[in-house]
């Protein structure tokens, strides 16, 4: 039957039901496909991280730090940890993998150590060879960057533009601490060999060979630490075996005396050792006043000679006579243990 046949009422239904569905069709309804509009323009959008060029390890993120620095000379197996951190120019953590490498002057230590979220540690140990003045040498390197000034702010180093904060080439183990390379007593050199550029001053911490530098990024970097190594024994500068008595005149008399780890001078007792003063007589008494009474983790050790603060000590007497006695204690700490008491006599 055609169109034009049907009744009224029918071409009224399908003209409803033709209504309907466009409707549906218009508003997503239906069994119909839905359109998408397109996503608004809203133009380049800014970048809200920083991003550094390498990632990698730069010359002024580099350090090196110890648990104690201060072992003991007459023994072997005394160790302490010596810990590498790095981060890179925007002070984050470098990527794990970095190999940091070791070298001694003496004793035993671990050759490199492999870094995670920037730190890795090695171990170091008493063990010959011991240098002679106690003092032992121990140089960590890494591959990585200079440190610079980013002149035009575009986190990429730009030679000619950017300012090297302190240029480095090769660079050596400073054995005997005076800031300049000598074959003569087998320090240990590493080689770049490259030359154009003024090197920056050598210093104990970052040693450096005048004439190897160039103007590029990449470097090895270096970092020195040193630690001590004590007799189990105190050396005593300035410490009298005999005082005068103080009983009648009621006064308080003070001694003043430094304490090394060694007949050189040149480090202190070993961490941990601890010095205790008593007084032996009726009236006379006596006490530590100044000085660490436990030699701490970390002494500071100077270059070529332990600083003084940290050998100087000081004890005071009062109400003492002739006869009396005062003793000064000195405990070394294992695995050289020893007691050792100085006896001042009261004349």
């Amino acid at each position: 039957m055609s169109y034009n046949a049907l009744p009224l009422t029918s071409k009224l239904f399908q003209l409803t039901f033709l209504t309907c569905a466009l409707a549906l069709a218009g508003c997503g309804g239906g069994d119909t496909v839905d359109s998408i509009a397109p996503a608004p323009d809203l133009g380049v959008q800014p970048d809200t991280g920083v991003t550094d060029n390498t990632g990698r390890v730069t010359q002024n993120g580099f350090s090196v730090s110890l648990t104690k620095n201060v072992l003991s000379f007459g023994v072997d197996g005394d160790t302490a940890n010596i810990t590498a951190r790095l981060v890179d120019r925007v002070g984050n953590p470098i990527p794990d993998g970095a190999v940091v490498t070791f070298v001694s002057e003496g004793g035993r230590v671990t050759p490199n150590c492999v870094t995670s979220n920037g730190i890795c540690t090695v171990e170091f140990s008493t063990q010959s060879p011991r240098p002679s003045d106690n003092r032992v040498s121990v140089l960590a390197y890494v591959k990585g960057d200079k440190s610079y000034v980013d002149m035009n702010a575009n986190n990429e180093y730009d030679i000619g533009i950017d300012t090297l904060r302190q240029n480095i080439g090769d660079f050596f183990r400073d054995d005997n601490e005076n800031n300049q390379y000598d074959s003569n007593i087998g320090e240990f050199l590493y080689q770049i060999g490259d030359s154009g550029a003024t090197c920056a001053p050598s210093s104990f911490n970052e040693s450096n060979v005048v004439n190897t530098c160039n103007n590029n990024l990449s470097a090895v970097l270096r970092y020195q630490v040193v630690l001590g190594l004590a007799s189990d024994k105190p050396t005593f500068k300035g410490l009298s075996t005999r005082l005068d008595a103080n009983l009648n005149s009621m006064s308080t008399s003070i001694v003043n005396f430094k304490m090394y780890g060694n007949s050189e001078q040149t480090v202190s007792m070993a961490s941990g050792t601890t010095i205790s003063v008593d007084a032996e007589g009726s009236s006379c008494q006596a006490e530590l006043i100044a000085g660490n009474s436990t030699i701490p983790s970390l002494v500071n050790l100077g270059v070529k000679s332990v600083d003084d603060s940290d050998v100087s000590y000081a004890f005071s007497y009062t109400g003492c006579a002739a006869n009396d006695k005062i003793k000064v204690t000195v405990q070394s700490p294992a695995p050289d243990a020893t007691t050792t008491t100085r006896t001042i006599f009261i004349q």
